[in-house]
This record gives C-alpha cells, sequence and structure tokens, in this order.
C-alpha cells in the first residue's frame, strides 16, 4: 500500500471518532502517524538494500515496534494526542499492510528467523509491489474517501482548507 490508503483511511476513521466525541485531535500528526512504519523502513530498505535482504517492510513494521511505541505516544500525549488513538493508528498501518501474513518474520521479530532475503527485483521501483495492479484498488478507494471527505467538510473553500492545514481540524 502507498501513503493514500494509509492516510484516507486514518483522517476517516479519526474523523469519525471526533465527530462521535468532540475530542480535538491534530489529524496532521495522525496521518504522519499512519505513514511511521514506511518513513521508517523504506529509506532504510532503499540506502541498505543487501543488508535488510531487498525487504522494503523492516522492524517499524513489526509488533515489537508497536509495542516499544506505546509508552512513547504516553510520553507525547500533550503533543500527539490520546495515546490510544495515536497507537490505533499505528497499528492501523500493520493492520493495512497486512504484514503477519506478507511478512510474518518481520510482523513477529525477533521472535521469528530472520526474513529470508528477496530477489534485488524486489526494489526495482518498476517492479516494487506498492505498484502493483492488487494496490491500485486499495489507493483509488483512499482518493474517493479523501473526495467525501473534503466535499462533506467543504475542503474546496479556500478558508477550510487553510484551517485544516493551520490546525489540523476540519471544524
Amino acid at each position: 500500500m502507498i501513503f493514500v490508503g494509509h492516510v484516507a483511511a486514518t483522517i476517516l476513521a479519526t474523523q469519525l471518532y471526533i465527530d462521535r466525541t468532540r475530542r480535538r485531535i491534530d489529524l496532521r500528526k495522525m496521518a504522519v502517524i499512519s505513514m511511521l512504519p514506511d518513513l521508517i523502513d523504506k529509506p532504510l530498505a532503499f540506502c541498505f538494500p543487501e543488508f535488510f535482504g531487498y525487504h522494503t517492510r523492516l522492524y517499524a513494521h513489526s509488533l515489537l515496534f508497536c509495542l516499544v511505541m506505546i509508552p512513547v505516544f504516553r510520553a507525547l500525549r500533550r503533543r500527539l494526542g490520546p495515546p490510544l488513538i495515536c497507537w490505533l493508528v499505528l497499528a492501523g498501518h500493520l493492520l493495512m499492510d497486512r504484514v503477519w501474513i506478507t511478512n510474518k518474520e518481520m510482523f513477529f521479530w525477533p521472535l521469528l528467523d530472520d526474513a529470508k532475503p528477496q530477489p534485488k527485483v524486489a526494489l526495482d521501483i518498476f517492479n516494487w509491489t506498492a505498484f502493483q495492479p492488487a494496490n491500485f484498488e486499495i489507493e483509488i478507494a483512499g482518493v474517493l474517501i479523501l473526495c467525501v471527505v473534503a466535499a462533506h467538510y467543504r475542503l474546496y473553500r479556500k478558508e477550510k482548507l487553510l484551517l485544516l492545514l493551520k490546525t489540523g481540524n476540519l471544524q
């Protein structure tokens, strides 16, 4: 999955929670948290492909990383928002990537053996799994979700869009 699907699902779920509870949560921060595993793992994978066996889902796509982030989210709750919501957004990334199926060794790292190296073509941008047709459906759904959210909250109006960009809130 590329970033659009992760961010769209996060914004939708977080905004539904905000609408229901009337809590103020910065959607910009939730969007970054939803991408955190990719922001950590992808640069490592592309900079050191041999070292990581040409995998793009590494340690930040593990259950251990999710557990380590719990105290981090608790410590940063004043800056990030409710720790449980932050953790659910992070765990949602792993759910959407289905890492327990596709990268079982990395998901349960360090409990299982290291992941077997992939062929070098795994990091070839034209053969990268993110650009496979099966992932396009999810990304198109993400774009549609963002369009529905934009229409519902009138983000086509300049003042509404600027409010979202400045405050991270849709209301």
